[in-house]
């Protein structure tokens, strides 16, 4: 079965979980002070990295408390947010799949006029790479979180982490989406009407690495300052 992801849930839910670790890591260190230096990171980060986590492993958010004194102890509060981190998990087999696609167009209630922005690469040869930027709709981007082909890494890790391919490439793209201060690349196989639909949308650019690198550092640093003005409001 396919894993479910923490940010494939629907959007209410995933700020649900965002406040539950974010209580839970408050709980766990005494304060925003000591959460940041325990993790050596700031506190939104830290909740980040579980936001990026599969639903299985979402208990790690409660483990040290599980295992660090007597559940009776603690804020009644504090009990409710382990037992609802629970629930959820408990949901999770409901929601994994053998599909490699799963949220279908037709599922998507409410989402499927909804679009949002991506970018791909390739890597065509020795410093020889291109860039698409595209707007598809949120389920197919929902599709491409759920890819087991993806890793989390710098700029520079993910340019020398995408796989050499000829040109033209074959139907396998390269999506990259920020994450929690580093890039997601996210790599699926796209069919043939993915490719008639939008294979003459958005923009492309083709260059060096460095041209490349120049022009993701500028498309994913507004994207991350659009995700952090949305998460302050």
């Amino acid at each position: 079965m396919r894993p479910v992801y923490v940010c494939q849930l629907p959007e209410d839910l995933q700020g649900e979980i965002r406040d539950i670790f974010t209580r839970l890591l408050l709980y766990q260190c005494g304060g925003e002070d000591k959460a940041e230096e325990y993790f050596g990171m700031s506190l939104a980060d830290a909740v980040q990295q579980g936001m990026d986590l599969k639903i299985a492993d979402m208990d790690c958010a409660a483990e040290p408390l599980k295992s660090g004194g007597d559940m009776a102890d603690m804020p009644e509060s504090i009990r409710e947010d382990m037992e609802r981190l629970a629930q959820i998990m408990a949901q999770r087999r409901e929601m994994e799949t053998d599909s490699p696609f799963l949220y279908l167009a037709g599922e998507q209630v409410g989402e499927r006029d909804q679009y949002e922005m991506v970018n791909a690469i390739w890597h065509h040869g020795e410093d020889d790479y291109g860039l698409w930027q595209v707007e598809i709709p949120i389920y197919l981007v929902r599709n491409i979180l759920n890819s087991p082909q993806n890793f989390v890494g710098d700029l520079d890790e993910v340019l020398d982490g995408v796989p050499l391919e000829p040109w033209p490439p074959n139907h396998t793209m390269h999506f990259l989406f920020p994450r929690g201060g580093r890039i997601a690349c996210c790599s699926m196989e796209m069919g043939n009407e993915f490719f008639a639909e939008y294979g003459i949308q958005g923009s492309s650019v083709r260059g060096s690495r460095e041209d490349i690198r120049e022009e993701l550092t500028v498309l994913l640093s507004v994207e991350r300052a659009e995700e952090s003005g949305e998460a302050e409001r």
